[in-house]
């Protein structure tokens, strides 16, 4: 499984693209946090959610689309974003996979992958 993610941070906004993604279920739940009450979901296209965040599903044409978000404040911002990023982690830790986060202040990049990941 690899996946890559793209995140910008502007004023009161936010917009994300998944620029990878493979070997995912469609169609089906695929990490549920319940300390973040926050979930990753495979469905038909990518999506932000309250609670979740829609990976690619089984509609390519929009595989690429820019996801965005609005909030009422930079806090409320802030914590969607870090619900994100803990979700993510949490899932690819559980995977025995590698978590990346590359921070370039207003632009996050994520990728993470399993391929490659022995286990003893």
């Amino acid at each position: 499984m690899k996946l890559g993610i793209q995140i910008a941070k502007f004023n009161k906004k936010l917009a994300v693209q998944i620029f990878e993604q493979t070997e995912l279920p469609i169609n089906q739940e695929v990490f549920l946090s319940s300390s973040q009450n926050f979930r990753l979901h495979c469905e038909s296209e990518p999506e932000l959610t309250n609670s979740t965040f829609y990976l690619r599903g089984d509609h390519e044409t929009v595989d690429f689309k820019l996801m965005t978000r609005a909030f009422d404040s930079e806090a409320l911002l802030d914590e969607y974003l870090q619900k994100i990023i803990t979700t993510i982690k949490a899932w690819i830790e559980q995977e025995d996979g590698i978590f990346n986060l590359r921070d370039l202040g207003h632009t996050y990049i994520i990728t993470a992958s399993n391929e490659g990941v022995t286990h003893a």
